[in-house]
């Protein structure tokens, strides 16, 4: 289309434009073209040359003709009949239908072209391999989407992919290149990463296959990154799955327990590594004992001994040494160290024969460990026990006179200690008055004793109970025994 416009306030009127043209490079054989079809107020027009012949250059003028003569002619105006093609599709995208060797080319056309398509040309070359031209038929122009397989990818190349439409009066630009490896068909990444210790020495590192994945795993890749040295990897050959979660683990040696770790899990498949996990960030767990448990006893008349349970849950720590604290009533605070010399211990104690009976104290007990110290026990509170005998036994009461009373007793058998003297206390039921005896102990402890109480009131009520004393104390009194005098 030639397109031309004239002023409508122009005082002369005109009555045809004369065209001429000729094609460039040839100006002995022009065409002349009158035009007379128009309105005298008319000042846009449009001429047709769609008959003109494609892939050529014109140069057009035009001169307006009045009542009164022609006008002059205009500046040459070059014209070039160029093609109507249409333009390159947008979108191309490789996919991989895996694990299958099926590659798809995707693309998307542009609809809002005018032009009416034909067909869609491929063209993908390499620097490795011969360039390949696939043409995709155009059979619905209402279609937006497409796609093409390709099965002749080599994973190893790289390939340059552009695709062009075609249009009834030829071939379109091709669209931008498009430079890829094709995918290659990996494993998602692992997940559920967690590291546990193994006491004594190492730590495992477990993780779980992908739970959607459908290329085969023939091993995994572990990735050491810490900020202090250089990133580590460790390949590890895939094995038999050892749960219904196909679950994996290893063991990790010489972890630095002062700093945190971070590590990364990849899966390998036959044509290579996947994709890392997402980062693991722990501290290494350290190997430390639980509190034992306490308990404390007396061996008369000789120390006390503090006893604990070494490794009651059967873990295999190896501990090295105990430490004991003894917090006494008054803020005193003693530490204690214990060494280890046999694993197979299943009790520990400490002998001590420095507490004070009247006092009260408080225990607890760590382990340690080559990683550090385990944490305390509960704390025990504990009030010393008094060494004290058992309470005399076989008491006989007999009057030898009117107003004469003797006791008898004798030291009980299973009496931790042998006491120093025992309190002989009668009661008189009806006044309440009370008369007490301390009678020497003897240094043989199963010896029989007696004492007299005299000017007793006859006819009266009396009531008798014994107690020996040790250093420490006195036993409990025994039973109270009733007699009433003659």
């Amino acid at each position: 289309m030639l397109y031309w416009h004239t002023s409508n306030d122009r005082p002369w009127i005109i009555t045809r434009y004369e065209i001429v043209y000729w094609e460039d490079g040839n100006s002995n054989d022009t065409v002349t073209i009158n035009l007379t079809d128009f309105t005298d107020n008319q000042t846009d027009f449009i001429l047709d040359l769609s008959y003109l012949e494609l892939d050529r250059e014109y140069l057009f003028k035009l001169k307006p003709h009045s009542i009164e003569g022609p006008g002059n002619f205009s500046g040459a105006l070059p014209v070039f009949t160029g093609r109507c093609l249409p333009a390159p599709p947008t979108d191309v995208l490789v996919d991989r239908d895996c694990p299958h060797m099926v590659w798809m080319v995707s693309w998307i056309r542009v609809q809002e072209a005018v032009w009416n398509l034909t067909k869609f040309q491929v063209l993908i070359s390499s620097s490795m391999d011969s360039q390949i031209l696939v043409e995709v038929p155009i059979v619905n122009q209402e279609i937006k989407d497409y796609i093409i397989n390709i099965t002749t990818f080599n994973i190893s190349n790289e390939y340059t992919i552009n695709i062009s439409a075609v249009g009834i009066e030829g071939t379109g630009k091709y669209s931008t290149d498009l430079n890829v490896h094709p995918p290659r068909c990996v494993p998602t990444p692992p997940w559920n990463l967690t590291v546990t210790r193994q006491c004594p020495y190492t730590w495992v590192l477990s993780w779980n296959e992908p739970n959607f994945t459908n290329v085969d795993i023939i091993g995994f890749q572990i990735r050491f990154i810490a900020a202090d040295s250089p990133t580590r990897y460790l390949d590890v050959a895939a094995t038999s799955s050892e749960s219904s979660n196909k679950s994996h683990k290893i063991d990790l040696y010489g972890l630095n327990m002062s700093q945190e770790h971070s590590i990364q899990v990849s899966s390998v498949g036959i044509e290579g590594l996947g994709n890392y996990s997402e980062i693991f960030y722990f501290f290494p767990q350290r190997c430390i004992p639980p509190p034992p448990i306490l308990g404390i006893q007396r061996h008369c008349p000789g120390p006390w001994e503090l006893v604990w349970q070494n490794d009651l849950h059967g873990r295999g720590w190896v501990i090295s040494q105990y430490e004991v604290m003894r917090t006494s009533s008054i803020g005193q605070t003693e530490l204690f160290q214990i060494a280890v010399v046999e694993q197979n211990q299943t009790f520990y104690s400490l002998t001590m024969d420095d507490l004070d009976v009247d006092g009260e104290y408080n225990f607890t007990v760590r382990g340690f460990t080559g990683d550090g110290p385990g944490n305390f026990s509960v704390v025990m509170r504990y009030q010393p026990e008094r060494c004290v005998p058992f309470p005399p036994v076989s008491i006989y009461l007999h009057q030898t006179e009117m107003s004469t009373l003797v006791v008898t007793w004798s030291t009980s058998d299973q009496s931790p200690i042998i006491g120093t003297h025992f309190e002989v206390m009668l009661k008189h039921r009806e006044s309440n008055h009370t008369m007490t005896q301390l009678i020497q102990a003897s240094v043989s402890s199963d010896s029989d004793y007696q004492t007299t109480f005299v000017d007793l009131i006859s006819l009266n009520t009396y009531l008798v109970t014994l107690r020996e004393y040790s250093e420490e104390g006195p036993s409990n009194y025994t039973e109270v025994m009733e007699i009433q005098l003659s």
